[in-house]
């Protein structure tokens, strides 16, 4: 499911991290990614962690977080993702929703294909209660930076769906043999960046089902609890839909060029549905980042016109995908190209 053939070895990329934060003191919230790959993943669970500093139950402004109201944040949104997936495989199969979390030893490293059997710990939950319990006892061992935390949360993702067939079948049947939750490069799929914030692994990102001549492709049906934005839109090669451009919380993860990151309102600040401006905050997992960047977004624009040999910032493409034509200023920081 996750290479498209068994036994295969994993990158170092992906068995050497875990959901450890940024170092950086000016970055609290920030989760830090040490190399490519997992991005998709991280990204998404740095969305839903911001959510719940954001609108959960111990708000709190991210730029200011203490570390124990943040690692709580941290379970909040790992309890939060397996528990929708739960949720989403219970609506389909009529059945009462049930959650997994796997753990991997003592010091979360991932075992040889041989020795998954033997070193790996299943764990299967009736509520939630249970589950947020044992995740917050086992928030270290998915922490832990030499240790293959992302792996093992992907795992609890995919059973929590109810296992390889169930999250196939959110996935476009393309004819080229079965699809992936990873693609070149050991690079996240959008399958698996929409199974961790939608709950089911579809392969697009537009709202609701399309049939195309008896070939159902699988949007996303509601709200998300998180957003999403892409460059690809910005090209005509997407269309996001309103269930990700309008999410629950003023948080939305942004793709381009191959790589995701988030972007994010400050405390308090829920963007306007009008013309007003407005502050967004940006931070990639990737990119050892050191201090936070602050868009200021001016709906009511215009956007700089462009010549021919301009060189526009990627981030502004992908956000006019949501504010067209919207001005937006860097504030002193030099523009990400």
């Amino acid at each position: 499911l996750f290479h498209g053939r068994a036994n295969a070895d994993w990158m170092a990329s992906w068995v050497h991290q875990g959901f450890g934060f940024s170092p950086a003191p000016t970055l609290p919230f920030g989760l830090h990614q040490h190399r490519g790959g997992t991005c998709g993943v991280i990204a998404a669970v740095q969305a839903l962690l911001l959510r719940e500093l954001l609108t959960g139950r111990r708000r709190a402004d991210p730029l200011h977080v203490s570390p124990g109201v943040r690692d709580e944040a941290l379970v909040q949104a790992i309890v939060g993702a397996l528990w929708r997936i739960g949720e989403q495989a219970a609506a389909e199969q009529r059945a009462p929703p049930r959650a997994t979390l796997v753990v991997f030893g003592s010091r979360m490293a991932l075992p040889s294909p041989r020795d998954m059997g033997r070193d790996a710990t299943v764990l299967d939950f009736a509520t939630r209660a249970d589950l947020e319990a044992c995740v917050r006892d086992r928030r270290t061992l998915l922490q832990r930076q030499d240790g293959a935390g992302v792996i093992a949360f992907a795992f609890s993702c995919v059973l929590s769906a109810g296992g390889p067939e169930a999250v196939r079948a959110h996935m476009d049947a393309t004819g080229l043999g079965p699809g992936t939750l990873l693609g070149a490069h050991g690079y996240c799929t959008q399958e698996l960046v929409n199974l961790v914030c939608t709950g089911r692994a579809t392969s697009n990102v537009f709202d609701g089902d399309k049939d195309l001549d008896g070939m159902v492709m699988c949007g996303v049906r509601t709200q998300g609890a998180v957003g999403l934005l892409s460059l690809f839109e910005h090209y005509g090669h997407s269309n996001v839909g309103q269930c990700l451009k309008e999410p629950e919380a003023p948080v939305w993860i942004t793709f381009m060029e191959s790589h995701y990151t988030v972007v994010f309102a400050p405390q308090g600040v829920t963007p306007p549905g009008g013309r007003s401006p407005f502050d967004m905050y940006y931070y990639d997992m990737l990119a050892n980042q050191d201090y936070i960047i602050r868009l200021t977004i001016d709906p009511s624009g215009p956007a700089p016109r462009r010549k021919d040999g301009d060189l526009v910032p990627p981030l502004e493409d992908t956000l006019r995908t949501k504010w067209t034509d919207a001005h937006i200023t860097w504030n002193g920081v030099d523009p990400l190209l």
